[in-house]
């Protein structure tokens, strides 16, 4: 697992979790999967790239068959508590059915357990992180598109609000909006109004990984100490003895001056004199650096997984 903030959205380089129901190759695909989830080793989470849009009541057992298929599968370090259909016990002992809903914004439709379900079983889950099944429909209408389903990983933090990343739901906008979108609407006050006041979910994402800033890694050079590249900001972040440099600059200007054999002689010959000086600040609680002008947030960490 990575360290557990609330960051990466896509999977592994090269991984192409989404199982596309419009592909040849989906038939084959999906068996693989039935049996890698039979033999009982670990099967990384997916999402199913569905040919029309998942709307009604009527189809709730294909939607919640495509969750339980896409869902991550035994992992050597125990599971996250994940929602699943049926009956689920509040912490009064009240039983509650975790019902779906259909959450609507001028972008997106999106369908998952209710917010009050969601929040229930956030109560009695044992755990500050757990996983939600989630469809999400470009455009308002859900009935009018195709539908990526699959699931995204939440942590309630102790400030009230939610942080959360996509599972195995490929490098497309899709995850990244999914995401942002049940953190949008675990934080609303009217979720039914969440989606609409947002406004762009990958415009907000960008700013909350904006807000995190970034750490640098150290490089070989008499003079740089370490460099690190925020992609969201695109600005760059350098760090001597003595002075702390923030630019904004392409990632491929960054990548050069990482790789070169004197990344001080690639900063003079690619950026010093070329481009505007940005102030960036060093935070002292986690030790990442962001720009002076943006408010800034810790990363979250996920809650351990039980067999930690």
């Amino acid at each position: 697992d990575p360290p557990g903030v609330d960051l990466p959205d896509a999977g592994p380089p090269g991984a192409d979790p989404v199982l596309d129901e419009s592909s040849a190759r989906f038939a084959a695909g999906l068996a693989v999967r039935r049996e890698a989830l039979a033999a009982a080793g670990y099967v990384p989470p997916a999402s199913f790239a569905t040919q029309a849009g998942i709307e009604a009541a009527d189809r709730r057992d294909a939607w919640w068959e495509r969750a339980n298929l896409a869902a991550e599968s035994g992992h050597a370090q125990g599971a996250y508590p994940r929602m699943e259909r049926g009956v689920a016990v509040g912490p009064d002992g009240a039983e509650a059915f975790s019902h779906r809903m259909a959450y609507r914004g001028a972008e997106v439709t999106v369908r998952m357990p209710s917010v009050a379900s969601v929040r229930r079983f956030a109560d009695a889950a044992g755990s500050a992180t757990f996983d939600v099944p989630v469809s999400i429909t470009a455009g308002g209408a859900e009935r009018s598109g195709a539908a990526q389903v699959g699931w995204v990983r939440v942590t309630r933090c102790d400030d009230g609000t939610w942080a959360t990343r996509p599972l195995g739901m490929g490098g497309g906008p899709s995850g990244p909006q999914a995401a942002e979108a049940v953190s949008a609407l675990l934080e609303a006050r009217r979720p039914t109004r969440a989606l609409a006041d947002v406004g762009d979910l990958l415009e907000a994402r960008r700013e909350k990984i904006a807000a995190v800033g970034v750490r640098t890694n150290r490089v070989r050079s008499t003079w740089v100490n370490g460099l690190g590249y925020d992609r969201a900001g695109q600005t760059m972040v350098m760090t001597t003895r003595r002075e702390v440099y923030g630019y904004h600059v392409d990632a491929s200007i960054y990548a050069r001056i990482e790789r070169a054999p004197s990344p001080g002689a690639a900063f003079n010959a690619l950026v010093k004199g070329r481009t505007k000086r940005v102030e960036v600040v060093c935070c002292g609680r986690c030790g990442r650096f962001h720009l002076a002008e943006a408010a800034h947030r810790c990363p979250t960490v996920e809650a351990p997984r039980p067999g930690r």
